[in-house]
């Protein structure tokens, strides 16, 4: 938080300025989690069976309060009908009961808590000296409490099921062929009962003044915005309520082609079951929280209440083939390298979304929020939320080792390659203060540059009697590459510049963040 009065001043941002920020700190939390575990298992061998079972409780409980310092955000926006009076959008917490009229600036308080309870049976069950099968089945309930106590979810039919085979088809050591699947349930992180829970309710009011936070009706027909206020009292949540899972199989084999050095090949696929996600449920900016296209989230509203659409299904799709060559250390090195082709396809990135520049909300991110947020805005009737998503990458090499010399010198090196990830064009949402359109399909700008790099670390002892000394020197980025690794994909600067044909934002396409330069590292490690 602001450690003068200075920087507890309201925070301005200039869209028409590359949204540059002046005034005071911004936002300001402070939150207090704890944690208390429990857990006992049993294990027995019977047979050629290795069973356990085991139980598992976790109490989490936290104190957040979150708030604007100043009060509130500003954002200043341009005004197309009058240029030289530009409109202030206004971003901050309100009490429970303001209207658009009168929405005093106020501060989130939340105090939530969940409990969650486990059982977990498992086998190992060796058929034969070299097949072993693996399986077992685990159980989880969530249990998740508001800022007064009540209960407000009860997830309590999660069933993971997990199956593994391993075979050894030569019998002789040496190879390996293996298959896993398995169903893995999310356990819902507090931020979702921090913000849905806690009578939290955000105002976005537009008007000609930097400081005032009541609506003006003149700037929301000049700029083509609507004074509003987001969240209810507590969002309710789907009674049939169903949590969050994603299914991984993977199969693949092993064989050690020479002495100390094995080649392994495998396939994986991973995708999304079922997501939990919030959405704009009634049309008074009342936020619900459900299973797209289940339940009470069969249906979204555009983001002008006017009509409904069915809720996409969210998807998340990994494909990916990996190839692994592993050197044992023997005769003074030892290496792992490893390939990997892979795609990652959906609309939906997951419990972050890197394209929105504000963080992670799990579950409850902007993505659901209203249907146009899988279109340009515009084009209700194009998805363009589809494609690879945000971390797609389709190649990526990994090579690291390490070399003892005869002097007692110990030289190791790593180095990576790999392909960029998706361009797009996203667009502004003056209404939620950042980038939710997708102006074109996931990956239709093409992709950001490849990157490569490499590190290399020296180590030299030095022995005293009981003392060892480490001498050590560690170079990173010994090839100073410095490529990019992100481009600006932000088109405009408001809603309007959404629609231009030609980028508004003059740093379209060019890059803000590189790898590092060479840098070098000594140190010294006594051992003794």
């Amino acid at each position: 938080g602001p450690a003068t009065a200075d920087g507890n001043r309201i925070e301005f941002r200039d869209q028409a300025n590359n949204n540059f920020q002046t005034g005071g700190f911004g936002l300001v939390q402070e939150k207090t989690f704890e944690r208390n575990g429990y857990s006992a298992s049993v294990a027995t061998v019977l047979g050629n069976h290795e069973a356990k079972l085991g139980l598992e409780y976790e109490e989490e409980t936290a104190e957040v309060v979150k708030f604007m310092s100043g009060g509130q955000r500003v954002d200043i926006l341009e005004n197309a009908v009058n240029p030289s009076r530009p409109i202030y959008s206004h971003f901050y917490w309100t009490t429970p009961d303001a209207t658009v009229q009168n929405a005093p600036t106020s501060q989130l308080l939340a105090s939530p808590a969940h409990d969650v309870t486990t059982a977990f049976l498992q086998d190992r069950w060796s058929l034969r000296p070299n097949l072993t099968v693996s399986y077992g089945i685990r159980w989880d309930r969530q249990e998740i409490y508001d800022r007064f106590g009540a209960k407000v979810i009860d997830l309590k039919d999660d069933y993971a099921p997990r199956l593994g085979v391993i075979w050894d088809p030569t019998d002789d050591g040496r190879s390996k062929v293996f298959a896993s699947f398995g169903r893995y349930y999310e356990q819902i992180p507090m931020d979702l009962v921090i913000r849905s829970f806690s009578l939290e309710r955000q105002a976005r009011i537009f008007n000609f003044s930097p400081t005032s936070t009541t609506p003006d009706g003149l700037a929301e027909v000049e700029g083509e915005v609507e004074s509003k206020i987001l969240g209810g009292f507590s969002e309710p949540a789907d009674p049939n309520l169903k949590n969050q899972y994603l299914e991984e199989v993977i199969f693949g084999g092993e064989r050690e082609v020479a002495p100390n050095l094995a080649l392994g090949v495998k396939a994986i696929y991973r995708e999304y079951g079922r997501v939990i996600e919030d959405f704009l449920c009634i049309d008074d900016g009342t936020y619900c929280i459900g299973n797209p296209g289940e339940g009470i989230m069969q249906r979204v509203f555009t983001y002008d209440y006017s009509t409904t659409f069915p809720a996409p299904k969210a998807e998340r799709k990994f494909k990916g083939v990996q190839v692994d060559l592993n050197k044992r250390f023997s005769n003074d090195w030892q290496m792992l390298a490893s390939y990997l082709y892979s795609t990652l396809d959906g609309n939906f990135d997951g419990s972050y979304a890197p394209f929105t520049n504000v963080g992670a909300d799990p579950n409850i991110s902007a993505a659901y929020d209203y249907y146009d947020f899988f279109t340009d805005g515009r084009n209700l009737d194009v998805i363009t939320n589809q494609g690879p998503l945000s971390n797609d990458r389709r190649h990526q090499l990994k090579v690291s080792g390490v070399y003892m010399t005869p002097w007692k010198l110990s030289i190791g090196a790593s180095a990576y390659y790999r392909t960029g990830t998706p361009l797009t064009r996203y667009g502004y949402s003056d209404g939620y203060g950042r980038y939710e359109f997708f102006l074109t399909e996931r990956g239709g700008e093409g992709r950001q540059p490849t990157t490569y790099e490499a590190d290399v670390h020296l180590g030299y002892p030095i022995e005293t009697g009981r003392l060892t000394i480490h001498l050590l020197l560690d170079v990173f980025n010994l090839l100073d590459a410095q490529r990019p690794v992100l481009l600006d994909q932000r088109w405009g600067f408001q809603e309007s510049d959404n629609s231009s044909p030609t980028p508004v934002n003059p740093d379209y396409g060019k890059a803000i963040l590189r790898t590092p330069p060479t840098s070098a590292r000594l140190g010294v490690r006594l051992s003794f």
